[in-house]
């Protein structure tokens, strides 16, 4: 998966996300990440939790697999 973060383009290999694992976004604009996460894991009817945050100093999303 392919998404534009800030006018970046960011791959997301989902094969990579297992249960219980999460990946940090650095962004500015956090919830357009979330939507195009949500919109991409859609038919895989995983469970996400996101939580915009800062992380050694920059500002992003860090998403989680719940199921």
């Amino acid at each position: 998966m392919i998404i534009d973060v800030d006018g970046v383009k960011f791959a997301i290999r989902g094969s990579d996300i297992g249960a219980g694992t999460s990946f940090f976004i650095p962004c500015v604009e956090a919830q357009k990440v979330v939507s195009q996460v949500r919109k991409h894991f859609r038919h895989r009817k995983w469970k996400l939790k996101y939580v915009a945050r800062e992380e050694k100093g920059y500002f992003g999303v860090r998403i989680w697999r719940i199921l």
